[in-house]
């Protein structure tokens, strides 16, 4: 199978310079070498409006998702799609995230997860390996640092193809 890039959205931005001219830039969201295929990221998140903020964010940059709002409706999720990443809050009704890590990794079938949560030993949970998971988005997020977060995933999978940008400060 021959690699191609399929390019999902590029924005054309005119630029009117000092001396009057208009200057094209075009930049260029995201392409993905899976053609006609967008990666899949399961949205692990209580709060509805953040949920549905998240999804219609990561639809822009040209990533399908799907949301589930409890630990017990992720890990059916999983059972039934193939994810390439997980966004995962730890706070959530039922199962936590923390049980949802260890149960995804008992099964066997864990994509890259990426925990985004508010609380504050996260970080630290995470370098001492008590949970096997690829990193960790604080609450409150910049969305430019989680779609940065997110497609460094995916490249690291070699789903995505963007341009490595430093993290936003």
């Amino acid at each position: 199978m021959t690699d191609v890039i399929t390019i999902h959205k590029i924005d054309i931005i005119y630029v009117l310079m000092a001396s009057g001219h208009k200057r094209l830039v075009s930049h260029l969201r995201i392409a993905f070498r899976r053609p006609s295929l967008m990666p899949q990221i399961l949205i692990v998140e209580d709060n509805q409006r953040l949920s549905a903020v998240m999804k219609k964010g990561l639809a822009k940059h040209g990533m399908a998702s799907v949301v589930a709002h409890d630990g017990d409706e992720a890990l059916h999720q999983v059972q039934q799609e193939d994810f390439d990443l997980i966004l995962l809050d730890l706070g959530l009704p039922g199962k936590d995230g923390w049980t949802v890590v260890k149960e995804l990794s008992e099964q066997g079938k864990r994509p890259p997860i990426l925990v985004v949560s508010a609380r504050a030993d996260v970080d630290e949970t995470i370098q001492e390996g008590r949970y096997d998971v690829n990193g960790f988005i604080p609450k409150p997020f910049k969305f430019s640092h989680l779609i940065a977060k997110v497609q460094e995933q995916l490249r690291n999978q070699g789903l995505c193809n963007t341009p490595i940008n430093p993290l936003p400060a």
